[in-house]
């Protein structure tokens, strides 16, 4: 059973691998159109689209749902390997791993931000705080600027600028994202200690 797991794990890596190549090329002019372009798109284009279908995962003209995809794929591969790992199902394990789906989207979704935010603050930095008139960057800054600015005023009550928001953003997604590490090595740990 183990042997099972463990290659579907593997696939999942690999499929996971080849759908994020097939997301990167979308960004190189013209790569989608060259031989190599139209394969990846042919092997992970019916996978890809199933997540289009999702309206909501469409913000200020950003499509998001390529990183519920690997979200997803990435929770399979975690699912099959920890399956792989223990050889056996029993309650514990099942209860194990369905705490480790929702630890991992929460810890994907606080990474994803976080790393949004750092990337974003660095842009900000670099350019001496002008945001310019990219539309991609304003349409981060719109999706980014909702959630960074509603966490700072968690944090303090006077108006900060734009730039430290993010910062703080970037370091609360790294605070919580390793406590929840953290509770999850715990409460794994208690879980598996369960006898059925």
């Amino acid at each position: 059973m183990s042997v099972l797991f463990t290659i579907l794990g593997t696939l999942c890596s690999i499929y996971l691998l080849v759908c994020l190549i097939a997301i990167i090329i979308t960004f190189i002019p013209g790569a989608k159109f060259t031989s190599v372009g139209k394969f990846l798109g042919a092997v992970t284009g019916p996978y890809l689209n199933f997540f289009k279908r999702f309206r909501k995962l469409i913000i200020e003209n950003i499509d998001f749902s390529p990183v519920l995809a690997l979200g997803v794929l990435s929770v399979l591969d975690s699912l099959f390997s920890r399956l792989a790992a223990y050889g056996t199902i029993s309650f514990a394990i099942v209860l194990n791993c369905v705490v480790y789906v929702f630890w991992h989207l929460i810890f994907y979704i606080l990474c994803f931000f976080g790393v949004l935010s750092l990337i974003r603050w660095i842009v900000l930095v670099v350019n001496r705080g002008q945001r310019g008139e990219n539309p991609v960057w304003n349409g981060i800054d719109t999706i980014l600027g909702r959630i960074s600015y509603k966490l700072s005023a968690k944090f303090t009550k006077k108006p900060i600028s734009y730039t430290r928001t993010l910062l703080i953003t970037w370091v609360f997604c790294a605070v919580v994202a390793t406590i929840t590490y953290i509770a999850f090595i715990y409460l794994s740990y208690f879980i598996m200690r369960i006898p059925f």
